[in-house]
């Protein structure tokens, strides 16, 4: 999968550090709210569970709202009827 993400910063030095710190993914590795935090960003509400997967909304240090979702089985068809 590619994926192209372009986001407006006003100080790329530190966006860059923050959004590989905190995004950089890897296997076996998930991604929790204390890094999240420790980098910067502000979960102000905790991570929920549903039947269809997991969501977690944040706000990072340059004023972008994140909402961070979990499918574990079927992507989006998991919401759809």
């Amino acid at each position: 999968m590619r994926l192209l993400l372009n986001i407006d910063v006003p100080d790329l030095a530190p966006a860059e550090r923050f959004y590989v710190e905190a995004f950089g993914l890897r296997p076996g590795r998930r991604l929790g709210e204390d890094r999240l935090e420790l980098l910067g960003a502000v979960a102000p509400i905790p991570v929920r569970e549903a039947a269809w997967g997991r969501i977690v909304q944040i706000a990072d240090p340059f004023g972008h709202g994140w909402c961070l979702l979990r499918f574990p089985g079927n992507g989006y068809d998991e919401i759809t009827t």
